[in-house]
């Protein structure tokens, strides 16, 4: 089972190969892949006198200015289109499915009126697990997990939270970590193996009580004071624990996973000041092995703060890759383009600055 973001969609996948990336170019969204043997980044289309400008080009997805987010799998490239409207025509959300090459793409599913989809979404190749919600004419809400067969488009309906929350958290083998939140602020978690329909409840705690994720083999979480910090494997056979990773800090914001890599957990502790209100973030990657923890060492140029890890490319997930920002001043406000980096894992922790620039 392979999750395609064990924490969110996003504007790119990476695999065993490489990297496959939208981005937007004069209002067009367009794929692009990084292939990490030749270090050549190409629009996703193999023909030679294509412009890359309409949907003749396997590369274009979509010319509404918004770009989907997109998957893959061992055989399959998704995109996820949220719903849009452009003042004179809605469009639904859907996901597309086509092969690694950008070729036979064709819509797999499309949402009804006032459904989405949720971030998450695992695939094993022969369908996807993601959330959908629904927000009635009148306003009532539910949320389901359901599943898509990615030949036929199928779906098949695995649980519903009525009026509560649901989340794909990512995946632990062949079982799917799934959090439910109750309309009355419990968090329940629970893993779903699609292999026989059984669910297995994990943890349950209160909105205040336990900041909880779930990334690859581990479950992480954090006491409310900040003083206590678990990582712990799902078969509960090994605990770390990390009390100095998050020091409690008056004001504190929260911590975020930005992804498990290379048996390795990044974790953004955010801060805040309550004096000026300001923010401090910084990423710290723990080895789950061993659990040595490292402050993440590169931060971007403008606002100090962490590069994003947005993936891991090759067999063993040992080249990060890294979301990066141009400026053409010392402001925010100067921001130009994003662009992606890559660099080995081991000259990444050690703050060896062996960037390979990806577009």
């Amino acid at each position: 089972m392979l999750s395609l973001s064990p924490d969110d969609t996003g504007a790119q996948a990476c695999t065993d190969q490489g990297m496959y990336w939208v981005e937007i170019e004069d209002g067009r969204s367009m794929i692009h892949y990084w292939d990490l043997a030749t270090g050549q980044a190409t629009y996703l289309c193999a023909s030679p006198n294509c412009q890359h400008t309409d949907d003749s080009c396997t590369a274009f997805a979509t010319s509404t200015g918004f770009a989907p987010s997109i998957g893959v799998d061992e055989e399959h490239l998704y995109l996820f289109f949220i719903d849009y409207n452009d003042g004179q025509n809605e469009y639904p959300a859907r996901i597309e499915v086509g092969n690694l090459d950008g070729g036979d793409r064709h819509t797999l599913y499309t949402f009804g009126s006032g459904q989405t989809m949720g971030a998450g979404v695992v695939s094993d190749g022969a369908r996807l697990y993601l959330t959908r919600s629904t927000v009635s004419p009148e306003g009532a809400y539910s949320n389901e997990l359901i599943s898509l067969d990615v030949n036929t488009g199928e779906l098949t309906t695995l649980y519903s939270a009525n009026e509560g929350y649901l989340f794909v958290l990512g995946t632990d083998g062949d079982e799917l970590w799934i959090k439910e939140i109750t309309t009355d602020g419990i968090h329940k978690v629970s893993t779903y193996a699609p292999a026989t329909g059984a669910w297995t409840p994990r943890t349950e705690y209160e909105q205040e009580q336990m900041v909880g994720y779930a990334s690859g083999p581990w479950w992480f979480q954090l006491e409310p004071d900040g003083e206590q910090v678990t990582l712990t494997a799902t078969d509960g056979t090994q605990e770390i624990h990390l009390p100095d990773c998050f020091p409690s800090v008056q004001g504190t914001a929260g911590i975020y996973v930005e992804g498990y890599y290379h048996d390795t957990l990044f974790v953004d502790s955010v801060t805040g000041v309550e004096e000026d209100s300001s923010l401090q973030v910084k990423m710290f990657a723990i080895n789950c092995q061993t659990g040595q923890v490292v402050e993440f060492p590169f931060t971007d140029a403008v606002t100090g703060r962490p590069l994003q890890v947005v993936g891991a490319a090759g067999p063993e997930e040992d080249i990060l890759i890294l979301e990066n920002n141009a400026y053409n001043g010392t402001t925010q406000t100067s921001w130009e383009r994003t662009f992606y980096q890559a660099i080995p894992f081991d000259d990444c922790m050690a703050g060896t600055a062996n960037f390979t620039n990806i577009n």
